[in-house]
């Protein structure tokens, strides 16, 4: 069973002993990053959460859902409008392959969704992680057409 728990002194210790062997950091940013952001986030004041993920009681995963800052890179479709960004969401390599990323993607969404309300999720997908992005439209985000403004990534949206 897959559950979400709110980053805290005590998960942020288990969360920084993730295995990401075999991810690169231009896919995902370290897992000390996106706790740094996460925080930023916090003492902004902005919406979001960031979650630890845990199946059968052991730390898997993170992942950050967060209340978009306007960013002039963004997709001029979405500027101006109130939506959340999907950062920092990787899953330890020992844990991959078993449905948990799906899940605990599903349950972030519907507790942002519950808290928020019904936001557009916007994530970028960097173009040779072929493997995320099949993940992302699996767990329906689709292709906006259109790319970061350097061409490495797509922009994928969750209405």
């Amino acid at each position: 069973m897959v559950e979400l728990e709110q980053l805290n002194a005590h998960n942020e210790e288990q969360l920084l002993r993730i295995d990401r062997t075999g991810i690169l950091e231009k896919f995902v940013e370290p897992v000390a990053d996106t706790i740094a952001l996460a925080k930023y986030g916090m003492e902004q004041g902005l919406e979001g959460f960031c979650f630890a993920i845990r199946q059968n009681g052991a730390y898997v995963g993170i992942l950050l859902a967060g209340q978009a800052l306007d960013d002039p890179a963004d997709p001029e479709e979405i500027r101006g409008t109130r939506f959340f960004r999907i950062l920092g969401f990787v899953i330890d390599r020992r844990y991959q392959g078993r449905g948990i990323g799906s899940e605990a993607l599903k349950l972030a969404v519907k507790r942002v969704r519950e808290t928020y309300g019904n936001v557009p999720f916007l994530l970028e997908c960097d173009k040779d992680n072929h493997a995320a992005r099949r993940f992302y439209e699996k767990n329906g985000f689709v292709s906006m057409g259109l790319s970061s403004p350097d061409n490495t990534d797509d922009f994928l949206i969750l209405r």
